[in-house]
């Protein structure tokens, strides 16, 4: 495994912190495109001294609770115990708001993010979500697939809002859900496909090549060739 840090981290907070840093956010990040260990409005990663010791073999543990708790004291993680076992020890660790900043290398200024109890500051909005609609957008693209197709599906259905948020995840916008849905209600719409202009298949594991298809299906009688672009695309997801 290799192991990497950002320079400007480390000269702010040291080296062995901004090693630490970058190998939570990567667990942490994985765990939010994996939608799990999401607890108190945070997701989190857990490990235990010996393994993270086992991990850093050239830290001593020493020098592994030193990173931590600098990390912890300058606010930039907070640490908490959702473990299923009463007596399980083990920490389990989030990336504060400041810490997401510094990271991200936003430009905020520093006495908004000092301000308070930085164990209790939220973490910023999902990456790669719309301002606009204030890191939730799943209202936006179930409107503008419900007005394109005529149906009536709703943004707070779970399903729903997993699937628009693994994609989010993936680095896709808002504008490429719209592309999606006008590309697939034009094929789909008026021919037996259209039953499956539903968010769990339009916004699943098949969106990239959605996104990726001709506009148009390929000519000849119009029927047969939207039969045969959408028997391609949704193979496997039926």
């Amino acid at each position: 495994m290799e192991h990497s840090f950002d320079i400007r981290i480390a000269k702010d907070y040291g080296i062995q912190p901004a090693i630490m840093l970058k190998h939570l956010y990567f667990w942490i990040e994985k765990n939010r495109a994996n939608e799990t260990n999401y607890n108190d409005g945070h997701y989190w990663t857990y490990n235990s001294k010996k393994a993270f010791a086992e991990l850093f073999p050239y830290m001593n543990a020493r020098q592994i609770d030193y990173a931590m708790k600098k990390l912890i004291d300058e606010g930039l993680v907070i640490t908490g115990n959702y473990n299923k076992v009463a007596y399980d020890r083990t920490l389990w660790y989030a990336i504060t708001k400041k810490g997401y900043c510094i990271l991200q290398n936003c430009e905020m200024e520093e006495t908004k993010l000092s301000n308070g109890n930085n164990k209790n500051v939220e973490p910023i909005p999902d990456i790669n979500t719309d301002a606009k609609t204030d890191g939730k957008p799943y209202k936006d693209i179930v409107e503008y697939l419900n007005e394109k197709s005529g149906k009536s599906f709703r943004a707070e259905t779970p399903d729903t809002k997993k699937h628009i948020k693994a994609r989010l995840s993936e680095g896709f916008t808002i504008d490429d859900f719209k592309t999606v849905i006008d590309k697939k209600c034009a094929e789909w719409i008026g021919t037996d496909y259209e039953q499956y202009l539903r968010p769990q298949t339009l916004f699943g594991t098949k969106f990239e090549s959605y996104l990726n298809a001709p506009s148009k299906a390929r000519k000849g009688r119009r029927g047969v060739a939207i039969k045969e672009n959408a028997e391609d695309d949704l193979e496997g997801i039926l």
